[in-house]
């Protein structure tokens, strides 16, 4: 199978819904949720039924620095949008 960018989204998809699968069913059994998704991992992985080969680390590394960046942009935007509010509010109650 050629490493199309229709494949490689049609992979992603199917790994990410049985993640959320095994996750929610996870809880039922009392199995934590990280030992579900590495078992998921190691069973699509290259030496697994998946057989998924992947020989470029550096591939990741920009997606997930910039996953972070803009994770940490909006938890900043929301702390700020947060203390204006309640600075507003304790502008608009106080009564001198």
């Amino acid at each position: 199978m050629t490493l199309s960018p229709e494949n490689i989204l049609l992979i992603g998809s199917i790994l990410l819904f049985i993640s959320i699968f095994a996750s929610k069913s996870s809880g039922k059994f009392g199995i934590p949720s990280l030992l579900i998704f590495l078992i998921v991992g190691m069973l699509a992985g290259s030496e697994g039924i998946g057989n998924i080969h992947f020989d470029d680390p550096g591939l990741t590394q920009f997606p997930n620095l910039m996953l972070a960046l803009g994770i940490d942009c909006i938890e900043i935007i929301f702390k700020y949008f947060e203390a204006v509010v309640e600075n507003l509010l304790q502008f608009l109650t106080d009564k001198d």
